[in-house]
């Protein structure tokens, strides 16, 4: 059999399992589960829910991508990512605890109540603008590789893939979205250890070499990069839906020993694909495996549907995410009071978002720097995140401080990035510290106001 025949067998199994679970989280009960926010999800939906976020298509990317650069070097780079999801094991249970007294449905409901308008709506500008870049990123790798393993074309790939997340975020909503998380998640765990246990390693000495030898400039970029991680909205819903305030924790925890080994599997999944991919260009990289790879068309095809997972399992929780906070807090449609309202819109917005992504997607030349870009520039909002859950305002000050020091750091980083385009990546600390002043001042000036920290 050709690469076709088996990507038809492995993609039509892959389809097969997403329909049953979609088709058994379909929308019913007059709403329950369909929306954000219902304080009702256990351990195994946040878990598989964090662990294909942790292995999102993003992150996928990323990984195959410092994979080819420095090889088993770029392990040190998971250590800014295990920290960032520690502290946000560690602030979990105060997350659910103030969502459920304060029915907040998605993070701008917390950071309006706890530091005022202005900064919700910095807040809601950076996580539509990242789920529009990350979507449609993820899209194009989708569309890419749809379109590779079935020869229809990279932009009928890309219809399909975003028609398969649309369906199923349409039947069934976020537990829809969270239990398709939970079977991608299998998928991408099955195959990192397999590729674990029977994969090629390489020889001791180049693996060590690798190891102590690595790019530190990257892997200071990549540390860097790992304080992005709390800016990210989708993942706060997840802990302002679980059942109990120590559900989130306990799957948080649980996920990061999951996620070394999945990191270590795709790493060295990675350097066997390449190593039968002579000359891929690390910027290019899935581009490269599907056209040049002298790899058995069942492992190609195997391989294509593992990345097509990856991706949509974030895609569904983007898109999901982008349309909650539309409806919620741009549209101001009530959920307690117009249920079913709120459904239908969030279901039009789902539809009408992956349809102008679809387009947009088509215009991506340089994956890479475009997620990179997109991580960088969330990072900004991770201090101002934190200090939300540590502090409560309600005065005239706080709220236009830490927009200040918001919008600041926007433009440090737009003057640094954009203009002066450089590479050493340990300047992205600098806007990721601007807030931290303003901070400062609000402590100052609020001494009065201070919550104690979370249990």
């Amino acid at each position: 059999m050709d690469k076709f025949e088996y990507s038809l067998i492995f993609f039509g199994l892959y389809i097969a399992g997403l329909a049953w679970v979609s088709w058994k989280s379909r929308y019913h009960d007059h709403g329950s589960g369909f929306i954000i926010g219902n304080r009702d999800l256990g351990f195994w939906s946040i878990y598989g829910s964090i662990v294909s976020y942790l292995r999102s298509g993003s992150a996928f990317i990323f990984w195959f991508s410092f994979a080819a650069l420095m090889g088993f070097g770029s392990i040190w780079i998971i250590v800014a990512f295990l920290c960032a999801f520690a502290l946000m094991a560690f602030l979990a249970p105060q997350a659910q605890k103030l969502a459920g007294e304060h029915n907040y449905i998605t993070l701008p409901d917390l950071i309006t109540d706890r530091q005022g308008p202005l900064m919700a709506l910095s807040i809601k500008i950076l996580s539509l603008y990242a789920s529009i870049i990350t979507t449609t990123a993820q899209l194009f790798v989708a569309g890419n590789i749809i379109g590779g393993l079935l020869n229809v074309g990279t932009v009928t790939g890309t219809i399909i893939g975003a028609f398969i997340v649309g369906t199923y975020i349409v039947l069934g909503g976020f537990l829809s979205v969270v239990r398709t998380d939970i079977y991608q998640a299998g998928i991408m765990i099955l195959l990192a250890v397999g590729t674990l246990l029977f994969g090629t390693w390489p020889e001791t000495p180049v693996l060590l070499d690798q190891i102590t030898h690595p790019d530190f400039n990257w892997v200071v970029g990549g540390l860097v990069l790992g304080l992005t991680i709390p800016a990210n909205a989708d993942l706060w819903q997840r802990y302002f839906a679980a059942k109990t305030p120590t559900v989130g924790r306990n799957a948080t925890i649980a996920a990061l020993f999951t996620d070394v080994v999945l990191v270590g599997g795709i790493i060295l999944f990675a350097l066997n694909m390449l190593a039968l991919a002579p000359g891929a260009d690390p910027q290019n990289v899935f581009n490269d495996l599907f056209r040049n790879s002298i790899a058995h068309p069942a492992i190609i095809a195997l391989f294509g549907v593992f990345v097509i997972s990856a991706m949509l399992s974030t895609l569904d929780n983007q898109v999901f995410n982008f349309t909650s906070i539309v409806t919620k807090n741009v549209l101001n449609i009530n959920i307690e009071t117009d249920r079913p309202r709120f459904i239908r819109v969030l279901r039009i917005l789902t539809i009408v978002m992956l349809a102008t992504l679809t387009a947009l997607s088509l215009t991506i030349e340089n994956l890479l720097q475009w997620i990179m870009n997109t991580w960088g520039f969330m990072g900004i909002a991770t201090p101002v995140i934190f200090y939300a859950f540590l502090k409560r305002g309600h005065n005239r000050w706080t709220d236009k401080i830490l927009a200040t020091g918001v919008l600041c750091a926007a433009l440090v980083y737009w003057i640094l990035f954009v203009i002066t385009e450089y590479s050493a990546m340990i300047w992205y600390l600098v806007p990721y510290c601007a807030p931290l002043p303003f901070i400062a001042i609000d402590l100052i000036i609020n001494r009065k106001t201070s919550l104690p920290a979370p249990a």
